[in-house]
């Protein structure tokens, strides 16, 4: 894409995703600004659920799945500190904002096919066509949720004397740094520096 009139880059990246007998495409347009902080400005979705018995209902439950979708790609970071959760309630997570929406346009699969699941299928497929549109813009992988930490993982790299910097998401049941890393705490992010 060409880019915006204040002269910023913006790219695209799809994703499909299958579930409750409905498949949902979304398209997300990204930016990235000089502070790093990611932008989702505009998403097509596109849902063949069969029959369309509410047009209305379907297009809101697809833009609620983006909003929420985003947040939690974004933004929606559980972190541990000793064994503990330190969100201890709504209050400590971030939400995406009415302001930092995208515009979400809905497209609805004309079927005769039986009516299938709209409640959860528009939430998956947001996260991934954020990540592989920051990959067409960056020619970088995400590999690891919220994006909204991407900035902060780069800024690690510059802190480190620009060793690669690996994050490591946490796991359940699993370990939470690399082996043979070492790691360091950077606020709620922990980063692993590859050898």
């Amino acid at each position: 894409l060409p880019p915006d009139a204040s002269g910023v880059q913006r790219a695209r990246g799809v994703a499909l995703h299958q579930s409750f007998g409905s498949i949902v495409a979304q398209v997300a347009e990204v930016s990235v600004g000089a502070d790093k902080a990611i932008r989702v400005h505009r998403v097509v979705c596109v849902i063949d659920c069969g029959a369309a018995i509410n047009p209305n209902l379907i297009a809101q439950q697809m833009e609620s799945g983006v909003v929420f979708g985003l947040t939690a790609a974004l933004d929606g970071e559980i972190s541990l500190k000793d064994g503990q959760v330190q969100q201890s309630n709504f209050h400590d997570v971030p939400l995406l904002r009415m302001a930092d929406c995208p515009r979400v346009e809905t497209h609805i699969i004309d079927s005769a096919e039986p009516p299938e699941g709209v409640g959860e299928p528009g939430v998956p497929p947001i996260a991934p066509a954020v990540a592989n549109a920051l990959f067409a813009l960056t020619g970088q992988r995400l590999r690891a949720l919220p994006a909204g930490q991407y900035n902060i993982v780069v800024e690690a790299a510059r802190e480190l004397g620009g060793r690669e910097v690996v994050r490591v998401p946490f796991r359940w049941g699993g370990a939470n740094t690399a082996a043979g890393a070492g790691s360091t705490e950077l606020g709620a992010v922990r980063v692993a520096v590859t050898r």
